[in-house]
């Protein structure tokens, strides 16, 4: 994920000060245990992007353009083919968490540009059965990873429930 070439975000923990925190309340937390946490933040980030597919929309429940393909032959925006919603992955730490894809084209829909042709005369594709040949295409952004207010409260929620589990009764 870390590749260039994808798309992914990172969340950092200031695991220091937690960790001061959490032993004012009697919990004594580890790499271990704070890696638990970093992954369940990873997972909720792995789920709200995977429903931001199923609703076509970004961050904040903006609705991403629709594209051209989906005018013409009907389905779902980025959803052709569900490679791109399916390789989602993460990587975490005791103190952070990153989810995102390795896949080259990831990047181009979730910050938009230009694709142009480099290796032939003219890029060429197929719109609704017919074959079409452009010198570049413009993607318009189609943002799928981030972090809105909804997963903010959601990654309080699960910080909170796991650091209750944490304090001795």
């Amino acid at each position: 994920m870390s590749d260039e070439s994808g798309a992914a975000i990172q969340l950092r923990l200031n695991d220091k000060e937690l960790k001061r925190r959490a032993k004012a309340f009697g919990a004594d937390l580890d790499n271990a245990r704070t890696t638990t946490l970093m992954r369940r933040i990873a997972a909720h980030g792995i789920q709200s992007t995977s429903r931001r597919f199923d609703r076509g929309e970004g961050p904040g429940g903006t609705s991403w353009p629709v594209s051209l393909r989906v005018l013409m032959e009907g389905g779902q925006t980025l959803v052709k083919m569900p490679r791109l919603k399916d390789s989602f992955g993460m990587e975490v730490t005791a103190t952070s968490a990153e989810w995102g894809t390795n896949l080259k084209y990831a990047a181009i829909h979730q910050f938009g540009g230009v694709i142009r042709a480099k290796n032939a005369p003219a890029l060429r594709f197929r719109i609704g059965g017919n074959w079409v040949s452009k010198q570049s295409v413009t993607i318009p952004a189609r943002p799928f990873l981030g972090i809105d207010a909804e997963d903010e409260a959601e990654i309080v929620t699960i910080a909170v429930k796991w650091l209750q589990r944490l304090v001795p009764k």
